[in-house]
């Protein structure tokens, strides 16, 4: 991971080095919805999980732009992962006592996405699309159980082997693409904010499993939907 994350900074910096070049500055975050797509070979259909509600954070250089297009580069974080649901069982009740426990999977990554954008220039207004591809870093996982009241419950060993499950066989690297739309709002020569919506899909998934033994493999991918606030500074003259 330290070769990827040691790539990402040094073409940061070389952007950052070609400043006379940079026609804006861009940071934005909010809302994300992410889920995951889990398949275990053996089975048609995917393993249940719900979506979650997280945020991500991004920050991005742009240093091309015309009226109908521009091209930047942005570094961001993100928190991706999902919930699912156990019922607790005892030796008295195999089939269960009722009770839910939910278990909550985190996923934080860093991400490098060059961005090709279409845009409509008018005075105030710039509604834009874009289709980029991402690459993101893994940085680390963390997984919790808890109460129907949402109260943590303490790890005493019971969670087995899928507590470090992520980050024993999570892929260094995801490749994917982010498609979306957005809608910036010029408030001065030199500032404008804005919205925008976007779907992120991977490419590769999170985890691959192979099917050996008594072990079946699995395929686990991220998807995640997002919404931000967006606001852009122009260097010199718009």
């Amino acid at each position: 991971m330290k070769k990827q994350l040691s790539l990402i900074a040094l073409i940061f910096l070389a952007v950052w080095g070609k400043a006379q070049t940079i026609k804006a500055f861009t940071l934005s975050g909010g809302y994300v919805g992410a889920d995951h797509n889990m398949k275990l070979d053996d089975r048609p259909h995917p393993l249940t999980t719900k979506p979650i509600n997280s945020w991500g954070l991004d920050a991005g250089l742009e240093f091309w732009s015309t009226p109908v297009f521009s091209f930047s580069t942005s570094v961001g974080m993100i928190k991706k992962g999902y919930n699912y649901d156990v019922a607790v069982t005892t030796a008295t009740q195999p089939e269960g006592t009722g009770e839910i426990i939910e278990g909550r999977l985190r996923l934080n990554y860093l991400y490098l996405a060059p961005r090709f954008a279409v845009k409509l220039s008018t005075k105030k207004l710039v509604p834009y699309v874009f289709v980029v591809p991402r690459m993101d870093v893994f940085l680390y996982s963390s997984h919790t159980r808890h109460k129907s009241d949402g109260s943590k419950i303490a790890d005493d060993g019971s969670f087995g082997g899928f507590k470090d499950f992520y980050k024993n066989n999570h892929r260094a690297v995801l490749l994917g693409v982010t498609s979306g739309a957005g809608l910036e709002i010029k408030i001065h020569k030199n500032i404008s904010v804005g919205i925008e919506a976007a779907y992120l899909a991977d490419i590769t998934p999170a985890v691959k499993t192979e099917s050996s033994g008594n072990n079946v493999g699995l395929k686990a991918y991220n998807n995640a939907f997002s919404a931000s606030l967006v606001f852009k500074h122009y260097f010199g003259k718009e």
